[in-house]
């Protein structure tokens, strides 16, 4: 008998880098002013393990041309949440609801995994009615 199952959540239950690319265009086109390339060089991050921490000190480093500072940063981290729980009008999990659903009948433990920020995950899960 299987006891638990573990979720990787970007890539496995959502696929998420489509949505995170253009929702950081238009943060470092609002807040900086660039978007022109913005969406390819972040694209080329997606899949390193790098946690989007990393991938916005690396876009400051090609488009900006220096290190964030916190605020900067903090700035950044506020301003794609917002972008990104916005863009979740439609759940992004609903086919896997139902496969999650029926894990859950056969299995004492279900649990997700993530380089995310933790607050991003919870925002989805809790959308999607997976918080639990």
């Amino acid at each position: 008998m299987i006891k638990a199952i573990g979720f990787d959540f970007d890539g496995t239950l959502i696929m998420s880098e489509g949505k995170k690319s253009i929702e950081m265009t238009k943060v470092f086109k609002e807040r900086f002013g660039v978007s022109k390339g913005v969406k390819q060089a972040y694209e080329k991050l997606v899949g390193n393990g790098h946690p989007r921490h990393e991938k916005v000190v690396k876009l400051f480093d090609k488009f900006i041309g220096r290190k964030p500072t916190k605020k900067e940063l903090e700035e950044v981290e506020d301003h794609f949440g917002k972008h990104y729980e916005k863009s979740l009008n439609a759940c992004p999990l609903f086919q896997c609801t139902n496969v999650i659903a029926e894990f859950k009948k056969q299995v004492d433990f279900m649990f997700l995994l993530s380089l995310e920020e933790k607050k991003e995950v919870k925002k989805v899960a809790k959308h999607c009615g997976l918080a639990k």
